[in-house]
């Protein structure tokens, strides 16, 4: 979808760079309306004395379980930040878990209850539970530690052999000729010296990721849904790695991840 909203690019393939670009509607549209109305469903659900927040969005969610209504006000700049602050807040004291979903890309998250650190969380199937008596103005904290990471598809994916994402937090980026002196595939270092500047006046605000290639050019990764929205360029997701390289696992900084659901 365009940032804009006037126009959708349909056909967005990881790499463009020999494909035409084409910005038109689609049969799509009614589904983006509908996805907009679902939102609340997807970021919350809840049963009799579990709620579960699945998605870390700012403003405040009001559910009504058994035993008191509950209203969780949430402080956060996710996906950018992976600061979440969340105020709960019973009608009356109650006891009921409050689950958190801890993304499988997160390692090392930290939770903090009321300003105490949680040292030994409880998990279960991708969630941290906090079960307790809550009281009004109760608040919790989750920090999701958001490094830029370098991911190498799965093996038997042959377009993307030998080569390696790059993604940070919940979010994959890609590189977009228009901001890399036309290029959008280059060759990775094994420290490209990686840093995230946050550009709230670009492509409607984003973090965009800066770096040194194999020759020492600076370039600019920017969040995969934001390509195809500045005119005809080209975009690749997948980037080289040094060839000098020893093997992906022992290329220190390389992930490989299986993503799997809970």
């Amino acid at each position: 979808m365009a940032l804009d909203g006037k126009s959708s690019y349909y056909q967005n393939p990881l790499s463009d760079r020999n494909r035409p670009r084409n910005n038109n509607w689609t049969c799509c549209p009614p589904n983006l309306s509908r996805t907009l109305l679902l939102v609340g469903k997807y970021a919350y659900a809840y049963r009799e004395d579990e709620i579960y927040v699945n998605l870390f969005v700012g403003g405040r969610a009001a559910i009504v379980l058994p035993k008191t209504p509950v209203t969780l006000d949430v402080d956060t700049d996710y996906p950018w930040d992976g600061a979440v602050k969340i105020t709960v807040q019973p009608e009356h004291a109650a006891e009921f878990a409050l689950c958190l979903r801890i993304p499988g890309w997160c390692r090392g998250a930290k939770l903090r209850l009321n300003g105490t650190s949680v040292a030994n969380g409880k998990v279960v199937g991708g969630y941290a539970v906090l079960r307790r008596r809550w009281t009004p103005g109760d608040t919790v904290q989750l920090d999701l530690p958001m490094p830029v990471a370098r991911i190498e598809t799965h093996p038997n994916v042959q377009a993307a052999k030998g080569k390696v994402a790059i993604q940070r937090g919940p979010l994959i980026y890609g590189l977009e000729g228009l901001d890399n002196d036309g290029k959008s595939l280059v060759t990775l270092p094994a420290d490209p010296g990686f840093t995230v500047e946050q550009r709230p006046d670009f492509l409607g605000g984003v973090s965009v990721i800066h770096g040194l290639t194999v020759a020492k050019r600076p370039f600019v990764a920017i969040p995969f849904y934001s390509l195809a929205n500045r005119g005809k360029s080209s975009q690749d997701v997948w980037q080289n790695q040094d060839a000098k390289r020893e093997t992906a696992t022992g290329w220190q900084g390389v992930l490989y991840r299986e993503y799997r659901p809970y």
